[in-house]
């Protein structure tokens, strides 16, 4: 009799990668890492987040396999088959079909969501061998999701500390720089400065801080804005770690010290309010960092190119 086995499978849905990695509910510490693209000479822990229907909209392809299937097809046969390319976009803040139109196909956006994860539980199935039996537990890495009382209450908790926005930017900044010493390395013009109060009265220092927090304004205004919200991050992600080559552990250092500074000034609820906040912002710069690192790693630059962007299907 086959033993019964229960499984952890964490899909992490991305807008330019996916993939997942699984492990038994008896062992979560032993993790397995699903690697993509070795039939196309390629190994790489995630593949593209591309999805490739027939006429039917039955499933056909997906990641690696859907970029490569829908580059050879002829553009004749091409009109007959949907081809979805960095659609996660498209989930956030409506669930209209027509948000849908401009990729060519009546699919609504949560049929081929739901498609995508059930294309990713079955590929689990297919790398293990307890697939009579098993049931799986998927935990999808997927939508930021505020809900309005939650919007709310973060933008009033952060009001309270932005008014200030200068001198508080200047306070995180020099308790970092104190408390890690190491992170001032990325700051020449920082360097020479020993005392907390030298910094604290630095214009370099105050004009950063300030720019940080603006940055986190910007972001913080458009919490009910997923689409605008990432379009925010992302580019900030990518400049810090692709030119600036920032320690993404640095964002993680700087919102944990706004969250304490929010205590001492304003109390534990306001801290409570923002807790959330800072943590979508952490996760998204560091998503980014990953999708950086790992486009940097592949070797595949002539799957993106022009002559196999969708076709008008005219």
């Amino acid at each position: 009799m086959a033993s019964k086995s229960i499984f952890v499978v964490a899909i992490d849905f991305g807008t330019s990668y996916s993939g997942y990695c699984f492990s038994l509910a008896s062992g979560t510490d032993q993790i397995r890492q699903v690697y993509w693209g070795v039939e196309h000479r390629l190994k790489t822990p995630k593949t593209p987040t591309c999805i490739l229907f027939n006429q039917k909209q039955e499933f056909r392809k997906f990641g690696y396999n859907a970029v490569m299937k829908y580059k050879s097809l002829p553009s004749s046969e091409a009109d007959n088959w949907y081809f979805f390319q960095n659609f996660k976009m498209q989930l956030y803040n409506t669930l209209r079909p027509e948000t849908l139109a401009h990729l060519h196909t009546p699919a609504s956006p949560t049929s081929v969501h739901s498609k995508q994860v059930r294309v990713h539980q079955d590929l689990q199935g297919e790398h293990d061998t307890y697939r009579e039996e098993e049931k799986l537990q998927a935990t999808i890495s997927s939508t930021m999701s505020f809900s309005e009382a939650e919007v709310q209450s973060a933008r009033g908790a952060w009001e309270k500390i932005y008014v200030d926005a200068e001198d508080n930017g200047a306070t995180v900044l020099v308790r970092m720089f104190t408390e890690h010493p190491d992170t001032k390395s990325y700051f020449s013009h920082f360097k020479g400065m020993d005392s907390a109060e030298e910094m604290k009265q630095s214009d370099q220092v105050r004009g950063h801080g300030k720019k940080v927090f603006s940055a986190i304004n910007d972001m913080v205004q458009h919490l009910d804005n997923s689409e605008a919200f990432l379009g925010i991050v992302n580019p900030l992600g990518k400049k810090h770690a692709t030119q600036l080559k920032i320690d993404p552990k640095n964002f993680r250092i700087i919102c944990d010290i706004i969250l304490q500074l929010m205590e001492e000034k304003f109390g534990g609820d306001c801290k409570a309010s923002f807790e959330k906040v800072t943590n979508e912002i952490c996760t998204h710069l560091n998503n980014v960092y990953k999708e950086s690192d790992q486009k940097s790693d592949l070797t595949i630059a002539e799957l993106f190119t022009e002559d196999w962007e969708i076709k008008d299907h005219e």
